[in-house]
């Protein structure tokens, strides 16, 4: 009985020097990776942050411009009533002067 926990002693303790640093390694090597993985994210992160506020920039300005052109355009059609208003009143008047002849 004696040699069978001898034996289970022994096997336990070579399963322990061969898995103990192979255990060793691969948790290293996943923390390693984890930390890589964290800094990747990070970075990723940074950039769409980036892209999002230059695109966000860009959005505005374009927004600016739109109502610039509203505002241009509004003052455009004012413009060509009071135009038309004044051809208006200049064909009256030369239809009369016209008739009056």
């Amino acid at each position: 009985m004696s040699e069978t926990w001898e034996l289970i002693r022994n096997i336990t303790q070579v399963v322990g020097i061969i898995f103990i640093p192979i255990l060793a390694w691969v948790l290293h090597t996943i923390i390693g990776h984890g930390k890589k993985l964290i800094l990747l994210e990070e970075r990723v992160s940074d950039t769409l942050n980036r892209r999002l506020i230059d695109l966000e920039s860009k959005l505005n300005i374009f927004d600016d411009k739109m109502d610039s052109i509203t505002v241009n355009l509004a003052t455009s059609t004012h413009t060509i009533e009071q135009l038309e208003h004044k051809l208006d009143s200049i064909l009256s008047i030369l239809s009369k002067h016209s008739k009056g002849e």
